[in-house]
């Protein structure tokens, strides 16, 4: 009877198959890791997010809101960084000499798109990279099955004698042995991946949400609430 496993498949195999059996290890170590550290922090951000709409939703003074979240402003994320840049800037703006008050909408804008953007670039980081594994593992383990296969029929070509089983059965074990690993690389990578990407997608329309929210309610105060004063619009 056979008795193997994966590591002395390993000390046996040739150096392309070794090759190979580490570069599935690397992935396989790089996805969980991206896979626990992904879900650690997009449910950490979930749950800021909540706790910032609510205490946004529920002050009628975002003014108060502005003040609150300044003090912590290096720990800011997601919604509160963009809230918080984006009233920043409108704040500048509307305490200059600014006698368009469009412009100060305009230049809000600008300021929270760009924050936004850089909070959805957060959040996809090391996606691509796990959906990378997800696709290029398989077509490896293939290449070290292909390559297991061709070594068997040379070496077969050598045997004098009848060919039994028990001859080849070492080479079709390793064989088929880089696609298993490979599959098992392959598979969490690719569920992981679609989870985090629809966790991902939500995540950033949220903030693509509030950022419009957050400029309709500005557009409000400037518009129909301003009080003129020196060309100055108070909120």
């Amino acid at each position: 009877m056979i008795n193997t496993n994966i590591f002395d498949l390993f000390l046996k195999s040739d150096l392309i198959l070794k090759i190979i059996f580490l570069f599935l290890f690397f992935c396989s170590i790089t996805s969980w890791m991206i896979i626990f550290y992904k879900f650690f922090i997009l449910r950490k951000l979930e749950k800021k997010m909540e706790i910032f709409e609510k205490k946004f939703w529920s002050k009628k003074n975002i003014s108060n809101i502005y003040n609150d979240i300044s003090f912590n402003k290096k720990e800011l994320t997601g919604c509160e960084q963009i809230f918080f840049y984006g009233f920043k800037e409108f704040s500048k703006l509307n305490h200059e000499e600014v006698n368009d008050p469009q412009s100060v909408i305009n230049g809000t804008k600008r300021a929270m798109n760009i924050i936004t953007n850089r909070e959805i670039e957060f959040i996809e980081f090391n996606l691509s990279t796990l959906g990378s594994i997800s696709s290029v593992s398989p077509y490896v383990g293939l290449l070290g099955t292909v390559w297991s296969i061709m070594n068997t029929f040379y070496k077969i070509g050598g045997y004098s004698e009848n060919i039994t089983i028990q001859n080849i059965a070492p080479e079709i074990s390793e064989a088929l042995s880089t696609t298993a690993i490979s599959l098992f690389v392959a598979i969490p990578a690719l569920i992981a991946f679609n989870k985090l990407n629809v966790k991902s997608n939500i995540i950033s329309q949220n903030y693509l949400n509030f950022s419009e929210e957050l400029s309709a309610i500005l557009h409000r105060k400037i518009f129909s609430k301003k009080t003129i004063h020196n060309n100055k619009y108070e909120i």
